[in-house]
């Protein structure tokens, strides 16, 4: 019926009442409205939210055999995203490319049934920079291991994104280990749940901007900066932390970090802080006024919290504060 309707206008008029994913259903596979709306087969989605992601691929080894991933797409979804080699409009559904393919653009549109970006590109080791072009959809909940392992990863640009109501970043940027800078000033996290091994494993990280970070719904840090061996300083003033039940291993081995500030921290569910700075070892200034919790928390969950520090911080830290426990500055560090 909607077919046998000839004025634009009326079309558009109706179309303006439904769901956007209903519009979606109805217009995707039917050429006739398509034509009608002036809409193209391959550009039907920009009619409503989208999602558009540009990807460079570093050089790749003339010698490998094997396909070379550069998305992770599952079989059930392989319907909603469009991909683009070299920008070229002819769409080719597929997440891989051979080595004798002379690929090294790919664009990618993502439809709007998409509610999960987790694992997106998660060991796609031949990435070289990630750019998000578009992101109108506020509905994405989950983005954990989204860039997980991407070892030749050099540059994320994310000034088209948004985050409002994802609830979990955990492993999100794991082993990003040529990531020299982050900067996520315009990521909404007020619905984040789940922040471990967020930056775990990003060796080469020297500028991480995390100031508008909002973690008031955060209850796991774990590993959340361990590893960081190059970042030197880090803006946590935003952090809140009344939540966080867990904070192990949390800055573990940031042997480059000299200074850091959590006085705005609060410990009020903390019950694991153990190893949360070991091997910091260029640490020499330490303020956590708020961590006098010595009657909530045993002492074996703050256990080694300073093991790999210098000896000259550590006699620091253990006269300040002096409720901690003997356990928190127990073990070596070992070169």
């Amino acid at each position: 019926m909607i077919n046998n309707i000839y004025s634009i206008y009326i079309l558009k008029q109706l179309f303006g009442y439904l769901d956007e994913n209903l519009f979606l259903k109805i217009i995707k596979y039917n050429r006739g409205l398509q034509e009608k709306l002036d809409i193209g087969i391959n550009n039907y989605i920009d009619y409503y939210n989208k999602i558009i992601i540009k990807v460079e691929l570093d050089t790749i080894p003339s010698d490998l055999s094997e396909n070379i991933k550069f998305i992770n797409i599952s079989k059930k979804d392989e319907d909603y995203y469009h991909i683009y080699f070299n920008n070229n409009e002819n769409e080719i559904k597929r997440n891989y490319i051979t080595k004798e393919e002379n690929i090294s653009k790919v664009k990618i549109k993502i439809d709007s049934e998409i509610k999960s970006l987790s694992s997106l590109f998660q060991a796609c080791s031949y990435i070289n920079k990630i750019s998000f072009v578009k992101f109108n959809r506020k509905d994405i909940t989950d983005m954990s291991c989204m860039f997980d392992e991407c070892s030749s990863l050099k540059e994320i640009n994310f000034n088209k994104i948004i985050t409002d109501n994802v609830t979990n970043m955990n492993y999100m940027f794991n082993k990003c280990i040529l990531l020299t800078s982050l900067n996520l000033d315009n990521f909404n996290t007020m619905n984040v749940t789940q922040m471990s091994y967020m930056f775990n494993k990003c060796s080469s990280l020297e500028k991480l901007n995390l100031n508008n970070f909002n973690t008031t719904k955060v209850t796991n840090m774990i590993n959340m900066f361990a590893n960081c061996s190059s970042l030197k300083k880090i803006n946590l003033t935003s952090f809140i932390t009344c939540n966080v039940t867990s904070m192990i291993y949390m800055f573990y081995e940031c042997s480059s970090l000299k200074e850091l500030n959590i006085n705005n921290f609060k410990f009020n569910k903390s019950t694991n802080m153990a190893h949360m700075f070991e091997r910091c070892s260029a640490l020499i200034e330490l303020n956590f006024d708020n961590l006098n919790v010595r009657k909530k928390i045993n002492e074996e969950n703050m256990i080694e919290m300073f093991s790999g520090c210098s000896d000259k911080f550590k006699k620091k830290i253990m006269a300040k504060y002096k409720f901690l426990p003997s356990k928190a500055f127990r073990g070596f560090y070992l070169k």
